[in-house]
Formats: structure tokens, C-alpha cells, sequence
């Protein structure tokens, strides 16, 4: 409620604030595309898709420009990290800098400022969840996570008929919500100086993305790899010891790892092992521990596991 009280301020107003994107996460038939439905309404009734624009799938975005809702509804996760990392970096951009560059087809582009909701609806499910991009520490912040249950609808859906009296039902109460919207005050715990609005993650959907991450994808190839070295003689047989990040991913990939297929498809680019190894050593109950920098060498991490 207060982040739809936040955004129907602002496009009441016709200012763009900077928002948090919405996730809303449920199972199957719970209400998800009934809920973005009816912000749409409230938004103006004017939505389209940012996928394609946004995971660099297609250069032009002027399909964008004149909606008020920028909506994902139950697109398929991408489970490629760095294409979930440039959808989060077209979220950004589009959101909280001064201007976008309108982009047309046989035109120079122009900046403009359109007034923009985000909104995602997706299965609670943490392959489904992989549609959002990763929660790193640049964008966790501009990314709220609700968890939805199931309701019981006044009318029987599976209609056309149903569905066009709960519309209609939904539709006759507008004015009433459009009042608390604009009346609605919020919480002093939830609001953000920059936003309005904090984005508040649910702990359950939150765990759920987490385990998808890449870092403990590879926390748990390599607590795979180890636990199966302890009943034989093996390269591994040497832990806990510290090893660079090349030299840990020489491990995983080798031709008699258990883990070979697995590691090569986490680990497709050069640095990833040394980037997921950074953020699992901040992780304290990872038990991957950075050593001591020594400026002009590779870093080195000691595997308790």
C-alpha cells in the first residue's frame, strides 16, 4: 500500500521520484496478475515491458516512454548471472538518474524524464526468482520483495463472465482507493529519503534468491568436491589450506573432479571464481576466509569446509 500511495503521488503530480522495484512472489494463481492489474489501473492504465529493452535484447526503448507501469509478469528467469546484472543496471539507470536517452528508430535520441513504476510478478520459486537481478550491494537496495497468498474471490474467475464482474467490482471502488492513496501516510519506519519508500525484503523469498546466487552455487560445488575427497586419496585431501582463486577453479574443472561439468558452466568467465570467492570471504559462516593482501599477488583464500 504505501509504495502504490508513493507512485500515485507522484504520477498524480506528473513528477518522477525515484522508486524501488517491486517484486511480488506467490504461487501459482494467487492473485499476482490481479494485484499488478489494478495498479495498472491506478498507475493510468497505461503499462508495457522493459524486459527486451532492459536485457539489452533490443536497442530502442521509445515503446516505454509513454506508460506509467513498466511491468514483468511471469517472464522466464534468466539464470545467467551477468545478463541478470545488465537487466539491474538498465533498472538503475532508467530509474534513478536525472534523464533516459529515448531511443528511436532512424532518429538521434533526446533525454527525457518519464514518470515510472516498476513492477514484477513472478512464481515464489527460486528459479522463477532468477527474473529479478542479483542482490548485489549497489542495487539490494532498489529492490522490495512481497510474498502473496492466496485469496478467496468473491466470483468464480475461470469465466469470462466472473472475471468481468470482479473487474467490475475492483473498478466501483477506485475512488475509494485513489483517496487512500493520496490520504495514506507512510509508516516512519518504511520511508526513504531518496525514494520515499524502503524496499523491504521478505526473509523467506530473500533466502530463496540467495541460494540461486553464483557465490554459493560455488560454495556448494566445492563443500560437493571436498566432502568426496575425504573417502580418497585426492587433490583436495590437502585442505584446509589456501589457494589462489585460478588455482581453486584448476580443482573444480579438472578431469576427474565430480564437479567438472558443473564448475565449467558457474565459473565461463575468467574472473568469476575470484569475484564469487570475494563475496563468499565476507560471508562468515561460508568458512572461505581471504588471507592477507600482498599488494602485486593474487589473493589468497584458506577453505575450512
Amino acid at each position: 500500500m504505501s509504495w502504490l500511495s508513493a507512485r500515485y503521488k507522484a504520477v498524480a503530480a506528473g513528477v518522477h521520484v525515484p522508486a524501488p522495484m517491486l517484486v511480488i512472489a506467490g504461487e501459482v494463481n494467487s492473485g499476482k496478475s490481479l494485484l499488478a492489474w489494478i495498479v495498472e489501473k491506478m498507475l493510468g492504465g497505461r503499462v508495457a515491458n522493459p524486459w527486451s529493452a532492459w536485457s539489452g535484447n533490443m536497442l530502442w526503448n521509445d515503446d516505454l516512454i509513454g506508460n506509467e507501469l513498466l511491468l514483468i509478469d511471469d517472464c522466464a528467469g534468466n539464470p545467467d548471472i551477468r545478463a541478470r546484472r545488465a537487466f539491474g543496471a538498465a533498472f538503475k539507470e532508467a530509474m534513478y538518474p536525472h534523464s533516459v536517452q529515448m531511443r528511436k528508430r532512424h532518429q538521434s535520441s533526446i533525454s527525457v524524464r518519464p514518470v515510472w513504476s516498476v513492477l514484477v510478478c513472478c512464481n515464489d520459486t527460486p528459479e522463477a526468482l532468477n527474473v529479478i537481478p542479483p542482490l548485489d550491494p549497489d542495487v539490494s537496495d532498489k529492490i522490495a520483495l512481497l510474498h502473496v497468498s492466496k485469496v478467496t474471490l468473491p466470483f468464480e474467475t475461470s469465466s469470462a463472465h466472473g472475471r468481468e464482474q470482479l473487474q467490475n467490482l475492483i473498478m466501483s471502488e477506485a475512488s475509494a482507493l485513489a483517496f487512500d492513496l493520496v490520504n495514506w501516510e507512510i509508516p516512519e519506519e518504511l520511508r526513504d529519503s531518496r525514494s520515499g519508500i524502503i524496499a523491504w525484503r521478505d526473509p523467506e523469498l530473500l533466502g530463496k534468491v540467495d541460494s540461486t546466487s553464483p557465490e554459493k552455487q560455488l560454495l556448494e560445488l566445492l563443500r560437493i568436491a571436498t566432502e568426496v575427497a575425504g573417502n580418497r586419496f585426492d587433490i583436495w585431501n590437502d585442505m584446509p589450506c589456501e589457494l589462489t582463486a585460478t588455482e581453486i577453479q584448476s580443482r573444480l574443472v579438472q578431469s576427474s573432479s565430480v564437479v567438472k561439468t558443473q564448475a565449467q558452466q558457474l565459473l565461463s568467465y575468467s574472473s568469476a571464481c575470484g569475484i564469487y570467492l570475494q563475496k563468499l570471504a565476507r560471508d562468515h559462516e561460508s568458512k572461505i576466509i581471504l588471507s592477507k593482501k600482498i599488494t602485486g599477488k593474487p589473493n589468497l583464500y584458506k577453505i575450512e569446509l
